[in-house]
C-alpha cells in the first residue's frame, strides 16, 4: 500500500504576490522545490550511512581543496578537513566521519558552481560505493511543496504571506485522482526534536523510510501543521497535482486593492468559480478569519480553538 495514500482533504498554501506565482495558480500548477533551498537546516535531510562513508569524505576533501573551487572562498583546507570529519587528538588519521550525506550536502550549498563537477568526480573516482549510488539516486531528483492545514495563523501569513500583504490558496485534495498516480506522494510532517531518522545503504532502500526522514521537522515548526507534496524524480519545476484544485484565495489584511483587482483580473478566465475573501482579525482569539465579501464569515472558516476556553 502506498505511503502517500489519503483520504479528501482541504488543504492551505500561502504566496507572496509575484508574477511566476500567478502564474503558476494561472495554469492550475505547483512549485517542487529541492531541499536545499530551505529555510531550516534540518529539513528534509536524507542521511545515509555506509562503509563508504569515511573514503566518500575523504574524495570530496580531495576535490574541493584542489585547485581553484569556490569553497576555498570560506575554507581553508585544514578547516574543511576538520568539518568533514571530526580530528582525534589532533591527528586526521582519526577522523570521525560523519554521516557523509550531511557533509555533501553542505558542501554542495557553500560551492553550487562545482556541484555537477564534483558528482561527475565521484562517480568517476567510486562507482560501486552503494551509499553513493542510494544518495545520487534520491537526493539530487527531490522536489517539495509546502502546505497548511489551517489558514488562522499570523505568523503563518508573516511568514509565508509578505508580512499579510500576499495571498492564502484554498484546495481541495480528491483521494481518487491522486491516490491513482505513483509520481507524488503526500506527507504529514511530524514534529520531534530528535533523534535523526537515517538509512544503511547496504540494506533495502524503501520509499515509506526516504518520506519519513523528508517529513520530520524540530518541534520549533509545529505552528505550520504542514502537509507536503514529495516527488523522487522531479525537482525545482512547475507540475501538475492529480486531484488537487484550487477553490477559493484569501487576501491579507494589507494586500493592496490595485493587487486584489490584478489576481481577480487575471484568473477570472480559467477560474471563474473561485471565491475571493478578506482576512479580518477573529473577535475573540489572536487568530485570522476569511470573511467572503458577498457572503460574510463563512462557518468553516472563522478560528475556533480546540479546546473552548472557561468562562
Amino acid at each position: 500500500m502506498k505511503h502517500s495514500f489519503i483520504a479528501d482533504r482541504v488543504i492551505y498554501k500561502f504566496y507572496t504576490i509575484n508574477s511566476n506565482n500567478l502564474n503558476s495558480l494561472n495554469d492550475r500548477k505547483v512549485w517542487l522545490s529541492h531541499p536545499s533551498h530551505f529555510n531550516d537546516p534540518f529539513d528534509a535531510k536524507l542521511r545515509i550511512h555506509g562503509e563508504e562513508d569515511f573514503d566518500i569524505l575523504d574524495k570530496v576533501a580531495d576535490f574541493l581543496i584542489d585547485g581553484d573551487k569556490e569553497l576555498e572562498k570560506y575554507f581553508s583546507s585544514d578547516s574543511l578537513r576538520v568539518h568533514l570529519g571530526e580530528w582525534i587528538d589532533d591527528d586526521p588519521s582519526k577522523a570521525i566521519p560523519p554521516a557523509f550525506t550531511d557533509t555533501f550536502e553542505f558542501a554542495l550549498r557553500n560551492s553550487k558552481k562545482d556541484a555537477s563537477e564534483l558528482i561527475s568526480f565521484l562517480r568517476k573516482e567510486m562507482p560501486d560505493a552503494l551509499a553513493l549510488k542510494n544518495f545520487m539516486a534520491t537526493y539530487f531528483c527531490l522536489g517539495i511543496s509546502s502546505f497548511a492545514t489551517e489558514p488562522h495563523d499570523p505568523k503563518m501569513w508573516a511568514s509565508y504571506g509578505n508580512d499579510h500583504k500576499g495571498i492564502c490558496v484554498r484546495y481541495v485534495l480528491t483521494s481518487d485522482e491522486f491516490n491513482t498516480q505513483n509520481e507524488l506522494h503526500c506527507t504529514s510532517v511530524s514534529y520531534k526534536d530528535g533523534p535523526h531518522g537515517s538509512c544503511e545503504s547496504s540494506g533495502a532502500f524503501k520509499l515509506e523510510t526516504i518520506l519519513d526522514q523528508l517529513s520530520l521537522k524540530s518541534r520549533d515548526w509545529v505552528n505550520e501543521k504542514e502537509v507536503r507534496l514529495v516527488s523522487l524524480n522531479r525537482s525545482n519545476r512547475l507540475v501538475e497535482v492529480p486531484g488537487l484544485e484550487m477553490t477559493g484565495i484569501c487576501f491579507g489584511l494589507y494586500t493592496s486593492l490595485a493587487d486584489q483587482k490584478l489576481i481577480k483580473g487575471l484568473l477570472s478566465a480559467n477560474h471563474s468559480d473561485l471565491t475571493y475573501y478578506n482576512a479580518r482579525l477573529n473577535d475573540h482569539f489572536l487568530k485570522i478569519d476569511w470573511s467572503n465579501s458577498s457572503e460574510g464569515l463563512e462557518e468553516d472558516l472563522i478560528y475556533k480553538p480546540l479546546i473552548e476556553p472557561k468562562s
